[in-house]
């Protein structure tokens, strides 16, 4: 194996056998000897002339100092070249034990190291990186990168292309690759999760890539448990029905949940970051609130803690909370944390509940009526102030006993086996008894209403006065109903006597009028010629009297006859009926045109002969009294209210004086002369009786020259559906 690389790693200064020995180069040796030298030939040449002033005698000397210059020079370069030779063969020593425990480093490490060439050929793997890659650490030398057994693809799954692949990224930055996080499917078909480190070439000449790898499976697996684990806590705090809300300790608001966004209309984003206090509480809350929480910051966190909360709209709610926070492990507060409910409600229903219970205490005590109440064991448990006065007991005596040992005398009483067994009654039970015990002989009224729980209420009173009393009404009542059937027959027998008399009367009258009529025709044919204008005008004021006369007694039997008949009731279409009417009074005024609007008219039950009446005398009159309108108009509409059928007819004629409104539906009332405008003035009398026989009211209303709104109202007759 090429190992050039591992010598050009440097070796760490703190190790021990970093620190290397003195070494003499060449270079060096070259240079001290060259120093020797000199400083020989120096130094001897001035010893010499120094110790042998004689030229004669130093010659001899110069040749031996020459020789022992020789023989001292190469003893020196003989001693620094041996000391140089050992030198380097130490040095390769160690060199070699160093690329041996690099190697058996390199094999024993816990990740997987690969050397690869800038080619993507793998020259070296240890034993972590075959075991990464499910196969022996031989399998692997010679592979390439993108060899297609070891499929490498995005964590997410993606597939990863040839230049995303770290050796690709190394090169083309030239920068180290740190951190690069891949997933690999082994040729066995295992999916294992990889972090890669890629260093490029070192210098210029380098040629191979060192690659470290670590397997990741289980960090990423577990990562991903933790990742399901907090997305599930966070859907399950989303999900409950309490308000969730964590804090720093420095009060700034960490996470809340969509429970709390909700009930305080807030978006997450204005909320995360804000301080928690002013975020949620009134102002003049506020400082209690930041007590609490130095206090929980303290070590003593509050429970079940109500507080006031305002909304961001401003509504106040009362919420209920719990807290506690999370601490690191040197102890300190990481963050707070606490669980809120809304108990606004609650309150609310609390405070209405006290409300009804002091107004049922205060009904209860000045109620004239007894009130006791019992428990399943038959025990009192209320008895009010009533009952202390009907059966003379004070509450004190009363209130913690049983009721057979309060009141022994009445424990054979139906007052008392009733309320002691009130699930035999099913439900509240009205009752009358007579009770013969003294001191409470007489009648009561009573009611037993038993409870949920077990026992029963017992409502009653002292009715014996009402019993003498209703007997004496029974008496009266009977007298009274003698009384009436008898005037009643005698008014049954007056009003077939006027009917007999009007009828009589019609029939009796008209035989006169009908031979004053014919006479006064004949004498106005026959002797005309005789009379002067004032005889003639006579005649004809005696024919129309006549014929007057005889309309208001065919009118006054129609009367009578509408008080007789009975009713023949079956569901109407009014809109018919309506239009009929309608049609009917056109037929009488052939010359007027009259603008008559009809809206949406309910069905009723009536009897149908009867109220078209009604509507031919109502509509006669609104075409009557409308000639002397230009634009004449009627409107017909209708509306249900408050049980009632309300029909309206309004015309735009000349209206009424309000303060006679009274005498319009009177037999034969008029408000204007008689030769001003036609008709007898029972009409409106008709339509009253025919309505008031219905069950209904009419009215009317008007100003003088401003039209005038009769209105008839016929009851609603729910469910029933009566057919002609």
């Amino acid at each position: 194996m090429n190992t050039s690389w591992q010598r050009d790693v440097p070796p760490s200064p703190n190790h021990p056998r970093s620190r290397k020995p003195y070494r003499l180069s060449p270079a060096m040796i070259v240079g001290v000897y060259a120093l020797l030298v000199t400083a020989w030939i120096v130094l001897s040449d001035h010893a010499l002339a120094l110790l042998v002033p004689d030229p004669a005698l130093a010659a001899p000397l110069q040749t031996w100092k020459g020789l022992l210059y020789v023989l001292i020079s190469s003893l020196v370069l003989w001693a620094m070249l041996r000391r140089a030779v050992v030198q380097y063969a130490d040095a390769e020593r160690r060199a070699a034990c160093s690329e041996e425990h690099i190697r058996l480093l390199m094999d024993l490490a816990p990740v997987g190291i690969l050397v690869v060439s800038t080619d993507g050929v793998i020259a070296y793997a240890n034993q972590a990186a075959a075991r990464i890659a499910g196969v022996g650490p031989s399998a692997l030398l010679g592979v390439h990168v993108r060899d297609q057994r070891w499929r490498l693809e995005h964590p997410d799954g993606r597939a990863l292309s040839p230049d995303e692949l770290p050796i690709a990224l190394a090169l083309r930055s030239g920068k180290p690759v740190v951190h690069q996080r891949l997933s690999a499917v082994r040729p066995d078909g295992e999916r294992v999760h990889l972090e890669v480190w890629m260093a490029p070439p070192v210098g210029a000449a380098g040629s191979e890539l060192i690659c470290v790898v670590s397997d990741i499976t289980v960090q990423t697996e577990m990562e991903s448990a933790l990742l399901r684990e907090r997305t599930a806590m966070h859907q399950m705090f989303n999900c409950i029905p309490a308000c969730f809300i964590s804090a720093h300790p420095d009060g700034t608001v960490h996470d809340v949940n969509e429970t709390f966004l909700q009930l305080f209309d807030w978006r997450r984003e204005e909320v995360l970051g804000r301080d928690v206090i002013s975020l949620l509480a009134p102002a003049d809350e506020q400082p209690r609130l930041r007590a609490l929480f130095a206090e929980a910051l303290a070590g003593t966190p509050k429970h079940a803690l109500e507080i006031r909360a305002v909304t961001r709209d401003g509504r106040e709610r009362i919420m209920e909370w719990n807290g506690s926070m999370i601490h690191r492990p040197d102890g300190s507060v990481e963050c707070l944390f606490g669980f809120g409910v809304d108990v606004t409600a609650y309150r609310a229903t609390e405070a209405r509940r006290r409300q009804y219970a002091a107004q049922l205490e205060n009904i209860l005590t000045h109620m004239t009526d007894g009130f006791i109440a019992i428990d399943a064991a038959g025990t009192i448990t209320e008895f009010n102030a009533g009952a202390e006065r009907l059966l003379k007991k004070s509450r004190a005596d009363a209130v913690g006993r049983e009721l057979q040992r309060v009141f022994p005398e009445l424990a054979d009483t139906e007052l008392v086996r009733r309320v002691l067994q009130p699930a035999a009654e099913g439900g509240p039970v009205d009752f009358e008894t007579w009770i013969d015990s003294p001191p409470y002989t007489g009648w009561y009224t009573a009611r037993v209403v038993p409870l949920p729980a077990g026992g029963a209420c017992l409502f009653f009173r002292e009715i014996t006065q009402q019993k003498r009393q209703q007997d004496a009404l029974r008496t009266l009542s009977a007298e009274l109903e003698s009384r009436i059937q008898a005037r009643t027959a005698q008014l049954e027998s007056i009003n077939r006597e006027l009917e007999s008399f009007g009828h009589a009367v019609s029939h009796d009258l008209r035989a006169p009028l009908r031979a004053i009529d014919g006479f006064s025709r004949i004498l106005l044919a026959d002797h005309a010629d005789r009379l002067d204008d004032d005889g003639r005008y006579v005649l004809h004021t005696i024919i129309q009297s006549v014929k007057r006369l005889n309309d208001m007694l065919e009118n006054l039997l129609s009367f009578s006859r509408v008080g007789s008949r009975e009713l023949r009731l079956a569901t109407v279409d009014m809109r018919r009926l309506v239009d009929d009417a309608i049609g009917e009074v056109r037929a009488r005024y052939p010359e007027r045109t009259v603008a008559v609007n009809v809206g949406d008219l309910p069905a009723v039950v009536a009897d149908r002969a009867l109220l078209q009446q009604v509507f031919v005398h109502l509509l006669d009159n609104a075409f009557k009294f409308t000639a002397p309108v230009e634009r004449a108009r009627v409107d017909v509409g209708a509306c249900t209210e408050n049980g009632m059928h309300v029909f309206t007819v309004a015309d735009t004629g000349i209206g009424f004086d309000p303060r006679f409104a009274g005498k319009l539906f009177g037999v034969f009332q008029r408000l204007h002369p008689i030769g001003e405008y036609e008709g007898t003035g029972i009409g409106l009398a008709v339509v009253k009786r025919i309505v008031h026989r219905h069950g209904g009211w009419v009215r009317a209303q008007g100003e003088p020259n401003r039209g005038a709104v009769f209105t008839v109202a016929l009851p609603v007759r729910d469910g029933e559906e009566v057919r002609a």
